[in-house]
């Protein structure tokens, strides 16, 4: 008998889940401004989700600076989790490529820090590589994945984020949450070379709603400003980058600023892919998988920097809202391969 699962994939900023029956959801919660609500929005999550018969965990919010020292983040969120559920439905996954219990994990945290990556790359690996070597480029709202794969394996050493920021596998750009006077230090504006100002004013999300890559979400208040995520909002923060306002910024303006920021944004993930390419055998890429709430970027990027290669997006195979809840679908489709073998 199968059993029902629920994938949890609990970020700084984000909660994803997926469950069997193929719904998939993600919410926006700043858990670095507010860890003790966590078991509270994880419980709101998962009433509207399956009931399961086994939860399945990976986290990277255990990196938020909430928290002295990812040990006790990950601690933290595995008591959270033991509130809700009983620990024995428990399963989360490690850096090991396995499942394990919370006695397992609360004995080692370094299992469980940021292993989400882990997941997704295993799953991919195995579902579209067992025949082919390639890339899988996974782009988020806050951070950039990127493994090479050949013949169903992750071709990578990394047990924590600082392997993979030193070896290009984690880029930590977005599409949306990224500071984008950490993109770049100046712009043109009307013809005229013009510094940036280094101040949280304006965010990745902005470029993308200006140039229509992401939708429009006027519920979404987690902006620079903390006004809605729409284009006219975020041309109102584009302008306050450059010390203007809206009346001395014309959409065109924000036309050209999005345009010239993106071109930072695909050079950063561009180098470290080239980076990734390296480890590969003979440096072939045949196929690339793409995912993530920004696989359009990744699919440009893909299509630019190896033409030749196949490219699949998971947002055409699985759907845009899985697609965008990735590593919780990779969390359940792992179970069902290992978990009811």
């Amino acid at each position: 008998m199968s059993l029902d699962y629920l994938g949890l994939d609990i970020g700084g900023a984000n909660i994803k889940a997926y469950d069997s029956k193929g719904r998939a959801e993600s919410v926006t919660f700043a858990l670095y401004r507010e860890p003790d609500r966590l078991a509270d929005e994880i419980r709101s999550l998962a009433a509207r989700m399956a009931s399961p018969d086994s939860v399945l965990i990976t986290m990277t919010a255990e990196l938020c600076d909430c928290f002295s020292t990812r040990r006790q983040g990950v601690l933290k969120i595995v008591s959270d989790l033991e509130s809700i559920y009983n620990p024995g439905i428990l399963r989360i996954w490690g850096v090991d490529g396995a499942f394990h219990s919370t006695t397992t994990i609360k004995a080692n945290p370094a299992l469980a820090e940021a292993s989400n990556w882990k997941a997704l790359g295993d799953c991919l690996a195995n579902d579209y590589f067992q025949h082919k070597s390639g890339l899988v480029i996974d782009i988020g709202s806050t951070t950039t994945d990127i493994l090479a794969v050949s013949h169903g394996k992750i071709l990578s050493d990394s047990r924590t984020d600082l392997d993979r920021l030193q070896s290009g596998e984690l880029v930590y750009i977005g599409v949306n949450r990224t500071a984008l006077c950490a993109v770049t230090d100046s712009v043109k504006y009307r013809s005229t070379h013009t510094p940036v100002m280094r101040e949280l004013f304006a965010t990745t999300g902005d470029i993308y709603l200006t140039s229509g890559d992401i939708p429009e979400d006027p519920d979404d208040l987690s902006t620079a400003n903390g006004r809605p995520a729409t284009r006219v909002e975020a041309r109102h923060r584009l302008a306050r980058l450059i010390g203007l306002d809206y009346e001395h910024f014309t959409e065109q303006d924000a036309a050209s600023m999005a345009s010239q920021i993106d071109k930072k944004v695909v050079k950063i993930i561009e180098k470290s892919l080239q980076k990734v390419m390296q480890r590969l055998p003979d440096q072939c890429v045949e196929q690339i998988v793409v995912s993530g709430s920004g696989s359009f970027l990744g699919q440009r990027i893909a299509r630019k920097l190896v033409p030749e290669a196949s490219i699949l997006n998971l947002e055409t195979v699985w759907g845009p809202d899985q697609a965008s809840s990735a590593c919780a679908v990779a969390l359940v489709r792992l179970a069902e391969r290992t978990l009811n073998s």
